[in-house]
């Protein structure tokens, strides 16, 4: 459900969850600018909700990898360490 429309979406069981997340976030952007541009069309508010929401995962992904890189360093480092 997007902006009050439901859109049917073929998903795995272990995506469910997932998906629920993204409606919340897309959703709450699209209201975000709902109020803050309230004079732009229904077509740009959505637009600007969907990019920001993007735009959010890809910044969080971005996180998880570097910190998934650090650990996997400090990790390497440990192993070092010992051999030493």
């Amino acid at each position: 459900m997007v902006a009050g429309k439901a859109y049917p979406v073929r998903a795995r069981l272990s995506e469910i969850e997932d998906l629920k997340q993204i409606e919340q976030l897309v959703n709450s952007k699209i209201y975000e600018f709902m109020v803050k541009y309230s004079k732009l069309g229904r077509m740009d508010i959505l637009t600007l909700g969907f990019l920001a929401a993007i735009s959010e995962i890809k910044e969080t992904h971005s996180q998880i990898d570097q910190d998934t890189l650090l650990q996997k360093l400090e990790n390497l480092e440990g192993i070092l360490d010992t051999t030493r």
